[in-house]
C-alpha cells in the first residue's frame, strides 16, 4: 500500500503490533474516504510536528499521545452516525491493551480526547497540562478550516462526496444542514483555534472561509472557482483528444457522469456506460487531424460553456458523430458548443451541440438545394462576424429600404 507522505512517521510514533497497524491502515485507506483518510492524518501529524516544535506538545510522551489520538480519532466513519467518535475510542481502548508503554491514565486520556472530537469547540479550555494538550489536538483537527480558499473548497467537495459514498441513505439536504450547523457554531465561537500558535496560523483564513461557505445557497455544492473548472475541463479534453488516455479521462469525472452528443444522442449515463462509450466509440474515434479552435467561453457557478470550431478530415468512421457512415475523405468545419457541468470537483455532465445538417452537407450526404442549410460557411461566419448574414433568406432583399 502506498502511503501519503508523513504517514510512516505517524505510524512509527505509536508502537502498534504489525497486525493492528496493518488493520488500521486498511481501515483508513478504505474506498470512499475522500477526506477522512490517511492523507488527513498525515497532515495533522505534520502540523503537530511543525507548529508544536519546542512547545509542551512536542515532548516525547505528549507527542506519543497526540499520535495515538490522530491515528484513531477517525478510525470509525459512518456519515450521519452520532457515535463515530465513541466507537473510535472503543477501538482505541481495545488496541491499547497491547501497548505496555501506555499507562491506564494515558489510554483513558486518548479515549476521552477522541470522544471530545465529536464537539471540538465544546471541550473546556482547562489550565492543566492534560486539558491544554487536548485542546492542541482538537485545534489540529480544525486547521483544515484555515486552508487557502481553493483547498478549503476542495475539502468541502471531498467531505460531501464522502458522505454521499459512505452513507446508507445519502441525503444532500441533511448533509448541508449538518455542515452549516458546524460552521455556524465555529463562526460564533470567540476563537475557533484556541492554541496560540495554531490560532495565529489559521484563525483569520478559517473565518474568511466560513463566511464565504455560509453565504452560499442552501444545499449548494461547495463549488469550484473558475480557474479550477477551466483546468479540469482542459485536462479532460487533453486526455480525450491528445493523449487518448481513458483512465485520465474518467479520473476527471464524477462516479455517475453523463455524456450526451445531442444531434446523434451518443454518449452514456453512469460510470459503466460512459467508460464503455469512451473506450470503444470515442477516444481514438476522431481523425488524426481533428482540431478544436476556441471562439468563446462562458463560466458560471458550476457550469462552463465553450463555443468552438471543430475541424477534421473524414478519414475514419466516427461512431459518436457519424454512426454508420463510412469515411468520405472530405474536410469538415462546424461550430460546436459544449455545456459542461461540475459537481464535487469533477465533471458531472457534458452536452455537446452542433449542426448535423451542415456536417452531412459537407460530406456530400445531404443535398442543400432548396433547404435552409449551409456547409462550412456556418463555421466561417462564427469565426468572422464581418461575413454577410441572411444568404439563405431570399426575402432579405425584399426588405431593403423599408422603414426601420
Amino acid at each position: 500500500m502506498n502511503l501519503p507522505q508523513g504517514v510512516a512517521g505517524l505510524l512509527a510514533a505509536l508502537p502498534l503490533p504489525v497486525a493492528a497497524r496493518n488493520g488500521l491502515r486498511r481501515r483508513l485507506a478504505a474506498p470512499g474516504r475522500y477526506f477522512h483518510g490517511l492523507g488527513h492524518l498525515a497532515l495533522l501529524w505534520q502540523r503537530h510536528r511543525r507548529f508544536g516544535r519546542g512547545g509542551p506538545a512536542s515532548r516525547p510522551r505528549a507527542s506519543r499521545l497526540i499520535a495515538a489520538a490522530i491515528l484513531f480519532h477517525d478510525a470509525i466513519l459512518r456519515p450521519g452516525a452520532t457515535d463515530n467518535e465513541a466507537c473510535s475510542a472503543t477501538l482505541w481502548r481495545q488496541q491499547a491493551r497491547r501497548l505496555r508503554s501506555f499507562s491506564a491514565s494515558e489510554i483513558a486520556w486518548v479515549a476521552a480526547t477522541i470522544e471530545a472530537s465529536a464537539g471540538h469547540l465544546s471541550s473546556p479550555s482547562g489550565r492543566d497540562a492534560a486539558s491544554r494538550l487536548r485542546i492542541w489536538f482538537l485545534d489540529l483537527d480544525l486547521t483544515p478550516l484555515g486552508e487557502p480558499a481553493p483547498v478549503f473548497r476542495r475539502n468541502g467537495r471531498a467531505l460531501q462526496a464522502e458522505a454521499r459514498r459512505l452513507s446508507a441513505t445519502p441525503d444532500a439536504a441533511s448533509y448541508d444542514a449538518a455542515a452549516r450547523r458546524f460552521l455556524s457554531t465555529a463562526a460564533a465561537a470567540p476563537a475557533i483555534l484556541r492554541s496560540p500558535r495554531l490560532h495565529t496560523a489559521f484563525e483569520r483564513q478559517a473565518r474568511a472561509n466560513i463566511r464565504t461557505a455560509l453565504c452560499r445557497p442552501r444545499h449548494g455544492d461547495p463549488g469550484m472557482d473558475q480557474a479550477e473548472m477551466v483546468a479540469l475541463w482542459e485536462a479532460h479534453c487533453r486526455a480525450e483528444f491528445e493523449t487518448h488516455d481513458l483512465g485520465a479521462t474518467m479520473a476527471t469525472m464524477v462516479p455517475d457522469p453523463s455524456v450526451n452528443h445531442v444531434p446523434t444522442m451518443t454518449g452514456g449515463r453512469g460510470y459503466d456506460q460512459v467508460r464503455r462509450f469512451y473506450r470503444y466509440h470515442f477516444i481514438g474515434g476522431s481523425p488524426p487531424d481533428t482540431s478544436l479552435r476556441p471562439i468563446s467561453r462562458t463560466i458560471g457557478q458550476d457550469q462552463l460553456v465553450d463555443e468552438m470550431i471543430f475541424t477534421f478530415t473524414h478519414t475514419q468512421e466516427m461512431d459518436w458523430m457519424l454512426p454508420g457512415i463510412p469515411p468520405t475523405g472530405r474536410r469538415v468545419e462546424i461550430p460546436l458548443v459544449a455545456i459542461i457541468g461540475f459537481r464535487d470537483g469533477k465533471v458531472a455532465f457534458e452536452r455537446i451541440y452542433w449542426d448535423q445538417a451542415s456536417v452531412l452537407v459537407q460530406l456530400g450526404r445531404l443535398n442543400p438545394a432548396g433547404l435552409p442549410v449551409a456547409g462550412a460557411e456556418t463555421a466561417h461566419k462564427v469565426a468572422d462576424n464581418s461575413l454577410p448574414s441572411n444568404a439563405l433568406m431570399a426575402a432579405w432583399a425584399g426588405s431593403a429600404g423599408k422603414p426601420l
